[in-house]
């Protein structure tokens, strides 16, 4: 037997594991193994020097070193023996073996055990597995720009992209968070990181790769290092579009049930113990409020002689028992002590994970006084000054009230049966009617003016609301439209406007709209280099011709004048009266050459027309052409300087500057 100082080396004192073997002529013995070695396989030296190798590892032929030893034995050659797993009854592991012969024939085995490497490898590969198999996809990414992906789950396939797409930097993570959440998700990444949060929840909006829209939950760790700094973020995403939608249908449904209930003449209310629901008008019927009904038991209302029976089959019901759906008629006492009839139908149902009742009630105590009222409010629509319309789900109209009758001028057998096309004046296009029929189909309220015409052929301004009714299933059966004729306002409206714009002894703007427009003109050229001329034109001795021949006279000179004008002048070019004789052309698109012909002409023009007074009439002209820095102020000085030039210099002249 060879002993350990036989060697070139002490071998107790490396760190790797040495086990040496000695061919005895049928086996190989166990000579020597160092220290490390006899940690890693649980073994004392004394206790396996001089053992058979089989005896100490009996698997040692199944695991392939038993014939490494024997080659290298033969042949002298080292040879590796590749990471390999060795398992016996002893101990099981991963080992990676070097084999050598030494000077002295023996075999020296030197191995590293790669068991807790191979293991976690293993684990890794559960969890990943496990990962990709999942509806959870892993991200790890940084706060660079865009946010680079590091790490990114094999099933992030489940939306369409490839784990090359993000670690190829093709794409990043913000890239495929939807652009109406990603500045929020933005916002909140920042105060979680700002706020030393380790981790946080966040939903939003992710965009797969064909385009479609997904919801997600997102729950974000953030890696950090020994000084706070961040590393990076591990993110967990499941998708939650079904569950979202689901939510978003309860939430809507939950809303629209609020909606009808509270403004329906209906008792509708839901109980458990306690009323946990009641609508405006159970608390009208029987004069609790709603925070008192949600501190009485149900059975607490009804009349003494039937509170057993009743809290009987209410507890049954809150079992989850179901009954016939009928009405009955029960006696209930009000807050006042004054007994109430209700006629009420319950059903079981579930609510917030427990069974309870969902009842709907109607107080037939006043019946006869409710019809009485229906009669009156029936009259009442009859006699309303508002006009009153109803159809059927198709537009064709079921009913209208005499007021309706006497605005439109048709009888009744001319328009029950029909459309409201029958008043339609086709003064508002067909994208008009497009959007009222496109928001009462969807069940919303519409409301706006419309321009009708009367049978007669004269046409009205009418203000309408038309409201969607519904049935039992939420189908609209009908559309009801109440309206009033406001052509008066409509008139009265835009005499209003005329007079607020327009000069009301010539037609033509007044100088407030002239200043309006010529403030929107600077705006364009100041915007859009649009550029434009000012002609600032004013009668010549003008004085004269109201002295002479009167006032009267004088206006009738200015009509015509305006008149003369603007026939000459192009459309798109306004003409404003500025004051007394004094008026201004705004062109647009003129050069200095251009606006001055402009001015020649329509002053030789007016100097060859007869004005019927026994004096020629002619016209001075200013001229000028916006420049970079005008202003409003500017400008108008400019021409202002223009046309006291073309009077200085005799008059019936244009003058540019």
């Amino acid at each position: 037997m060879k002993k350990s100082n036989l060697y070139e080396i002490p071998i107790d004192s490396l760190m790797i594991n040495i086990i040496v073997y000695e061919w005895d002529g049928d086996n190989f013995i166990i000579i020597d193994l160092n220290t490390s070695a006899q940690k890693t396989e649980d073994l004392k030296k004394e206790l396996v020097v001089g053992k058979s190798l089989y005896k100490i590892f009996p698997s040692v032929k199944k695991f392939g070193l038993y014939d490494v030893l024997k080659r290298v034995y033969k042949t002298g050659t080292k040879e590796i023996l590749n990471t390999r797993l060795y398992e016996d009854k002893r101990i099981k592991g991963w080992r990676k073996n070097e084999v050598i012969k030494l000077k002295n024939g023996n075999i020296m085995a030197i191995y590293q055990d790669f068991t807790k490497e191979e293991e976690l490898k293993e684990m890794l590969d559960r969890v990943n597995n496990f990962i990709d198999s999942s509806q959870t996809i892993v991200f790890i990414w940084h706060t660079g720009e865009g946010w680079p992906v590091e790490y990114v789950s094999n099933n992030i396939t489940d939306f369409g992209y490839s784990k090359d797409d993000f670690l190829s930097l093709k794409l990043k993570y913000k890239d495929i968070i939807h652009k109406d959440d990603l500045q929020n998700v933005i916002n909140e990444v920042k105060e979680y990181t700002k706020n030393k949060n380790d981790k946080f929840i966040q939903v939003y909006r992710i965009i797969t790769a064909d385009g479609s829209i997904r919801w997600v939950d997102d729950r974000t760790t953030i890696e950090r290092d020994s000084d706070g700094n961040v590393i990076n973020y591990l993110g967990t995403i499941i998708d939650i579009t079904e569950q979202k939608e689901i939510e978003d249908k309860l939430k809507e449904s939950e809303e629209q049930f609020r909606a009808i209930a509270e403004n329906s003449l209906m008792g509708i209310f839901i109980y458990q113990d306690t009323f946990v629901y009641v609508n405006p008008a159970i608390t009208e019927m029987i004069g609790y409020s709603a925070e008192e009904l949600y501190k009485i038991k149900p059975w607490e209302i009804a009349e003494e002689k039937i509170k057993t029976v009743f809290k009987s089959n209410i507890k049954r019901r809150l079992s989850g028992e179901k009954y016939p759906k009928a009405y009955n008629d029960i006696k209930i006492i009000a807050k006042n002590g004054k007994p109430r009839i209700a006629r009420l139908m319950t059903e079981t149902i579930k609510y917030k994970g427990k069974f309870a009742g969902l009842g709907t009630t109607v107080d037939i105590t006043d019946i006869k006084n409710t019809q009485y009222k229906l009669k009156m409010l029936a009259q009442a629509i009859e006699q309303t000054d508002e006009m009153m319309l109803i159809t059927d789900k198709n537009g064709i109209i079921t009913y209208v009230n005499d007021a309706y009758i006497i605005n439109s001028g048709y009888k009744h057998n001319e328009l029950i049966g029909k459309t409201p096309r029958v008043v339609k004046s086709d003064m508002q296009d067909d994208k008009f009617y497009k959007k009222l029929w496109d928001t009462i189909s969807s069940g919303c309220t519409y409301t706006n003016i419309l321009i009708n015409r009367r049978k007669n052929k004269e046409l009205y301004h009418e203000e309408i609301t038309i409201t969607p009714i519904f049935d039992e299933d939420k189908d609209i059966i009908s559309y009801v439209a109440t309206a009033k004729d406001i052509s008066l306002r409509v008139e009265m409206e835009e005499e209003l406007n005329k007079r607020a714009n327009i000069d009301s002894l010539t037609g033509i703007y007044n100088r407030y709209r002239g200043n309006e427009i010529i403030d929107i003109q600077l705006d364009k050229y100041h915007r859009y280099n649009t550029n434009f001329a000012i002609l600032m034109f004013d009668i010549d001795y003008f004085k004269n011709i109201n002295d002479t021949f009167g006032h009267d006279i004088g206006d009738l000179v200015l009509k015509k004048l305006t008149k003369l004008i603007f026939i000459h002048m192009r459309k798109s070019d306004s003409l404003i009266r500025w004051g007394g004789e004094e008026f201004i052309i705004v062109s647009e698109h003129l050069n200095e050459n251009k606006a001055i012909n402009l001015a020649q002409k329509l002053r030789e023009i007016v100097v060859s027309y007869d004005f019927e007074i026994d004096s020629n009439l002619t016209l001075s002209f200013g001229v000028t052409v916006t420049k970079a820095d005008d202003t409003k102020k500017s400008l108008l000085k400019r021409v202002d300087d223009a046309l006291y030039q073309a009077k200085d210099s005799g008059r019936n002249c244009v003058k540019y500057i």
